[in-house]
């Protein structure tokens, strides 16, 4: 089935009054983004920063230079010897790899998996943001635009919403998923007709609460429906498309894969991206591969 998008549940951007009083009333608990994942954040934007600041920064916190030495001396990266030092992961991984994956850590341990009281399955909620993320880097990589790590971590985040629906309004995400089901219509859909918001509206607002860069935080808003005018098109219409393909592939998800299929992804991000009826052999051999990593990615950090 072809379900089309429609300008009454195109999503708003900077949120509506009213729509950020409601979240801010009924979702609670946003977590503060941690100091390095900010100062990450200020290296991302500033052109003249060093590998000496991304270096002091990952280092002000212990757990996240844990974490990311762990990640780089897995066999994700399959390095023939040990690496000791941040200095030594920026070398061989490079600026960009690390600063994404410092980042993407960061803010994987303010946002903790905790039981949720309707199932909503988090393991199949990061295999998703993990495969979206991948995809849409691969997608840069295909078109040959700079900075493809940044699109990696809107990947990444996509979705980030869901979490803090999970914990605070656990029902009323539950009724939408099987209104969703009920009504075959995608999940972010439901939402709009049960909770008057999406779950992109409430990433957001996080977003916002976390002074993200536009860069980050359209893609994040904007990734279900996203309008003709943007700051960034090619990050928001490759994480549009990115979504979309693994759910297609059934690369984790929320109950609505069925629904979507390759014209559900806009056209102007289809001529962008040179998307047919099916990806295109190049994007495809980036897919192939780097799927395949997305796969083992959250196993680093648990």
């Amino acid at each position: 089935m072809i379900y089309s998008l429609c300008s009454a549940h195109r999503e708003q951007f900077p949120l509506d009054k009213s729509i950020r009083d409601q979240i801010g009333t009924r979702i609670k608990d946003i977590p503060t983004l941690p100091i390095v994942a900010t100062k990450i954040l200020e290296v991302t934007e500033d052109p003249e920063s060093s590998v000496d600041d991304l270096k002091e920064i990952i280092m002000m916190d212990q757990v996240v230079s844990a974490r990311l030495l762990k990640a780089v001396n897995s066999a994700f990266f399959g390095f023939p010897r040990k690496i000791d030092t941040i200095s030594q992961a920026i070398v061989i991984l490079g600026f960009n790899n690390v600063r994404s994956l410092a980042l993407s850590v960061s803010i994987l341990t303010a946002m903790p998996p905790k039981p949720s009281r309707i199932g909503f399955d988090h393991r199949k909620f990061w295999r998703h943001s993990a495969g979206t993320a991948f995809v849409a880097r691969a997608m840069a990589k295909s078109a040959r635009l700079r900075d493809s790590e940044l699109f990696f971590v809107a990947g990444l985040l996509h979705d980030i919403g869901f979490i803090p629906m999970d914990q605070t309004i656990p029902q009323d995400l539950k009724k939408a998923l099987e209104y969703s089901k009920q009504h075959n219509i995608p999940v972010y859909q439901a939402e709009k007709e049960v909770m008057g918001f999406t779950h992109a509206d409430v990433g957001c607002f996080i977003a916002e609460k976390w002074l993200l860069p536009t860069t980050l935080k359209e893609p994040i808003a904007l990734h279900h429906a996203p309008p003709l005018q943007l700051e960034h098109p090619q990050l928001t219409y490759a994480v549009h498309a990115a979504d979309i393909i693994c759910k297609i592939r059934e690369y984790g998800g929320y109950g609505d894969n069925a629904m979507l299929c390759i014209d559900n992804i806009e056209e102007i991000a289809r001529k962008m991206f040179k998307i047919e009826d099916d990806l295109p052999k190049e994007t495809e051999s980036f897919l192939t591969e780097d799927l395949a990593e997305a796969s083992d990615f959250f196993a680093l950090f648990e």
